[in-house]
């Protein structure tokens, strides 16, 4: 008989013991769950500004390339209005003939 009570107290205490284990596995994985979406949202903000920091270099850049773009152009107008005032005074190939 006290061999039967020392097993049902055993097989008790087991039962006790897995069930606080699992709860207590659980508690620490739900503070590694929160540490690592701490972790993670970290990271995404570093990545973010990093984005941010690229785009504005980005725009920078096509700004620089539009100014550049828009002096060639005005550049380019004048010569052309320059140029249709040179073009009267040389005659057309046909008019040698």
């Amino acid at each position: 008989m006290e061999l039967l009570v020392s097993l049902a107290l055993l097989v008790v205490g087991l039962i006790i013991g897995f069930f606080a284990g699992r709860f207590f596995q659980q508690k620490q994985g739900a503070g590694n769950t929160a540490q690592t979406e701490k972790q993670v949202k970290e990271i995404l903000a570093q990545q973010a500004q990093h984005h941010i920091h690229q785009t504005r270099q980005s725009l920078e850049s096509i700004e620089s390339q539009c100014e550049t773009l828009k002096q060639q152009i005005e550049e380019y107008e004048l010569l052309l209005e320059q140029g249709s005032d040179d073009d009267s005074k040389v005659p057309f190939y046909g008019e040698q003939a």
